[in-house]
């Protein structure tokens, strides 16, 4: 019924899962470390930016207009940090590791599919027995053994 093969393939799909989750988290930190160095650059380089932008124009325009200003585009260069890192793609191997998952799960659900049927043959031999038809007994159990 349930063979080697059918344990190694779901030893390997156990392998293919633990891989997806470690390329996951690895992915996950890469965008965090990237969103955290944007976060960096806006309380730092950029606010620096900021503050001499905000000093020009309050010079020029009046305190309240020069902070308005000031803090739209501080804004709006912290979101573009954010979206560059949300379009970061995980590996390739990603895309491997779904093909070699799908192709397991369909091996593994045909080795079931047959492990199902044989099962139902047992079944029906135990059936046909009970009743006395020896003959379709035999027939059953024999093809369940295969």
């Amino acid at each position: 019924m349930v063979n080697s093969t059918t344990f190694r393939r779901l030893a390997l799909l156990g392998r293919i899962k633990s891989m997806r989750l470690r390329i996951a988290v690895q992915h996950a930190s890469r965008q965090m470390a990237v969103v955290a160095f944007a976060l960096l650059l806006a309380l730092g380089g950029i606010g620096l930016l900021m503050f001499c932008l905000f000093t020009l124009l309050a010079a020029e325009f009046g305190v309240i207009l020069g902070a308005l200003v000031s803090g739209v585009l501080l804004l709006v260069v912290a979101g573009l940090a954010i979206a560059g890192a949300a379009r970061m793609k995980p590996p390739a191997e990603a895309a491997m590791l779904d093909e070699v998952e799908q192709t397991l799960v369909g091996e593994i659900s045909a080795d079931l599919a047959g492990i199902e049927t044989g099962l139902k043959r047992i079944e029906t031999g135990t059936s046909a027995l009970f009743k006395g038809d020896y003959l379709t007994a035999l027939a059953s159990f024999a093809g369940s053994v295969r």
